[in-house]
Parts: C-alpha cells; structure tokens; sequence
C-alpha cells in the first residue's frame, strides 16, 4: 500500500476489504529521506517534486522486486 496520509488509510482499508498488505509505503517517510526536495505543490511539480516522485517510484519499484521475489520463492 502506497499511503499519502499517516494514518495509514491505504493499508487500512485494503485489510477492510480483504486485501493482503504485504509492503507499506508512507510518503511522508519519503518527504524526510529526501528532505533536500522540497516541492512546490503537488497539481505542478517543479524539478524537485519531480525527483521526489522518482525517488518515490524506485523505492515502489524496488519494493515489488522484492515481492516478486517472495512470490517465485514461495
């Protein structure tokens, strides 16, 4: 679950519904590891929103890999 809040919604309502949440990702956590890229808005991103959403993909991106990997090994 990607989740935009701290209250962990994302996660919280795909457990509600039945979901597995394997992985949890707060983007907040992701605002204070790059905490150099600061945003201007969120509709239009300047140049440091948009290295923050890359950053944010990757560790996404890493996150599945180790899924994947916890799926072929299962």
């Amino acid at each position: 679950a990607i989740d935009g809040c701290t209250k962990s919604c994302a996660a919280k309502v795909a457990a509600e519904r039945g979901g597995t949440v394997s992985q949890a990702l707060q983007v907040s956590d992701a605002f204070k590891r790059h905490r150099g890229l600061k945003p201007d808005g969120v509709a239009q991103l300047n140049e440091a929103g948009l290295q923050l959403a890359q950053a944010l993909a990757e560790e996404v991106a890493n996150l599945v890999d180790q899924m994947d990997g916890e799926v072929k090994n299962a």
